[in-house]
């Protein structure tokens, strides 16, 4: 399981992708009454018993696989930013922009809650951005097998490019001059940009922005923001209320 295929690990995720995506499914390890099971059903892909030891080296040390892995090819990627704004005119919610999330985890429950408010991509940098581990993919629940992602170059281009198609584009920020949530004008179709956790969306990404977000709460003295994910959560489910 090498290449560019994606290591999906654990039931869930497997199961998710055999339904949304299995054309894409090239093989499924199993051991275990996790193997005994899957033999009673009418898959696609080959099917291979093997013992709990070789699931172990395939995934990320700490990660749970169940019993169950796949190597399932990744989504398609949209062809052009052009056409991604296209599609985001029809979508319910916004293009997700990831702008420096290294943290694989939060990779994966940021595609979670994308495909769930109905983000139709992600967007990130080719550099600087967390690879789709076996740990993130997990943290995904199988969206990362169905939500594509497009990889870009230069970040501030790709927005420029998508308000030339017109788009909002909506920046999460922490500062004190955002707008907070509950205030802001919510115009759609949107593209929404998410930063790290530690320095948030970099100043030449922000300033293409039209609208910077704050989500409000108890701020108070090294505790001043939310984990990059959960913010993801507030600010698509504000968008899809829409």
């Amino acid at each position: 399981m090498s290449g560019d295929s994606l290591i999906v690990p654990g039931r869930r995720a497997v199961s998710f992708a055999l339904q949304h995506n299995p054309s894409r499914v090239r093989e499924i390890l199993a051991s275990g009454r996790a193997y005994d099971e899957l033999t009673k059903e009418n898959l696609s892909c080959s099917l291979k018993e093997v013992d709990r030891d070789e699931l172990d080296r395939v995934v990320d040390s700490d990660v749970s696989h169940g019993g169950v892995v796949a190597r399932v090819l990744p989504p398609v990627p949209t062809q052009s930013l052009e056409d991604l704004a296209r599609q985001a005119h029809d979508a319910k919610g916004p293009v997700v922009v990831l702008d420096g999330v290294t943290d694989a985890r939060n990779l994966g429950a940021i595609m979670r809650t994308a495909l769930w408010f109905g983000a139709p991509a992600l967007v990130t940098v080719k550099r600087n951005t967390a690879p789709l581990t076996p740990a993130g993919i997990k943290a995904s629940a199988g969206a990362a097998c169905v939500l594509p992602i497009l990889r870009v170059t230069n970040l501030a281009r790709a927005l420029d490019a998508f308000k030339d198609q017109d788009l909002w584009i909506y920046a999460a920020d922490a500062s004190e001059t955002a707008e907070p949530m509950c205030r802001a004008p919510k115009n759609t179709p949107a593209v929404l940009v998410l930063g790290d956790e530690g320095q948030g969306v970099r100043p030449n990404v922000l300033k293409r922005a039209d609208v910077c977000l704050q989500i409000e709460g108890e701020s108070r003295p090294g505790f001043d923001s939310l984990n990059v994910g959960v913010s993801a959560g507030v600010l698509m489910a504000w968008f899809y209320g829409n």
